[in-house]
């Protein structure tokens, strides 16, 4: 029998990473990956902001710079004998015939909601919004608002639905009837609806919770910082249980005084307080002069 060879496995062993020195003098990188960053972030800030002004400029001026825009020529864009009435100039009349009657309608404006959320992002280098639920989210609504668009509006010369919107509603309406593709679209729109409520709900449910308890934190916080005499006594009696304690030295005239003190709508002492009062001793006469002005209810100043 041949001799078996073993062969053993050689681990790779990672290379330390080099420290690379950087000699003095020498120049740092005119833009780096954060700088980078930031301007691809307000450059999508500042296409969001175009093309929504665009969008919504389209809405009111698209019959007066159809014929301008219909068939796309670059003459249109650099020739200033071309003017339109949208308030982004040629870019703007261009870009949002392009959106409307091309590809989707008045659910456009999605567009230009997914190109903000990118730029908050990069702008700000932090996760403010979930760009991936976004995404998906907005194509799901881009596509659903497009064909209902078409399918209410079937007859109008505005493009509510555009390219997408029209074909999507001229395949299912010969497929499943028009009676038929109106019931799918309000069953879809509704449950998707319904769960976005209900998710929007929680989340406002748990940030009002959330602010009350910081609220209630605050109080709290600004109500220890303040000096003991500014303090808010406890609302329903005149004087705390401690405080009528420390000035009646007899049981039967603290009683009295917790009476006098202490209005109807205030629970009785504790019976932790009454051991307080049955261990009092008894007051000395000077002492008793002093809880009869302390009962005397006639100098009590007004319940809190």
């Amino acid at each position: 029998m041949a001799e078996e060879v073993v062969k053993e496995k050689v681990k790779r062993v990672k290379k330390a990473p080099v420290d690379e020195t950087i000699e003095e003098g020498t120049p740092a990188p005119f833009i780096d990956a954060e700088t980078l960053k930031t301007g691809f972030g307000l450059f999508f800030l500042f296409l969001a902001i175009v093309l929504f002004i665009a969008f919504g400029s389209y809405l009111f001026t698209w019959k007066d710079d159809q014929d301008k825009v219909l068939n796309f020529s670059w003459k249109i864009i650099f020739s200033k004998e071309a003017i339109v009435e949208n308030k982004m100039g040629r870019i703007g009349a261009y870009l949002s015939h392009v959106f409307f009657y091309d590809f989707f309608g008045i659910a456009s404006f999605f567009v230009s909601y997914i190109f903000f959320t990118i730029g908050i992002n990069l702008t700000f280098k932090e996760r403010i919004f979930k760009l991936t639920k976004i995404f998906f989210t907005s194509l799901f609504w881009i596509v659903f608002v497009a064909t209902l668009a078409s399918f209410i509006f079937s007859s109008a010369s505005f493009p509510f639905g555009g390219g997408l919107g029209k074909n999507n509603y001229e395949w299912l309406s010969t497929l499943m009837g028009r009676l038929g593709l109106g019931i799918l679209l309000g069953i879809i729109g509704l449950s998707f609806l319904g769960f976005n409520l209900k998710d929007a709900y929680e989340k406002f449910t748990a940030w009002k919770q959330a602010w009350n308890e910081r609220r209630k934190q605050y109080a709290l916080e600004k109500e220890k910082n303040l000096p003991r005499e500014k303090r808010r006594k406890p609302q329903g009696k005149k004087y705390l249980f401690s405080e009528v304690v420390a000035s009646a030295f007899s049981s039967r005239i603290a009683k009295e005084a917790v009476k006098v003190l202490l209005p109807e709508e205030v629970a009785p002492p504790s019976p932790e307080e009454e051991v307080i009062l049955e261990k009092v001793a008894e007051a000395s006469p000077e002492e008793e002069v002093i809880l009869e002005e302390v009962t005397d209810t006639s100098q009590a100043e007004p319940v809190i």
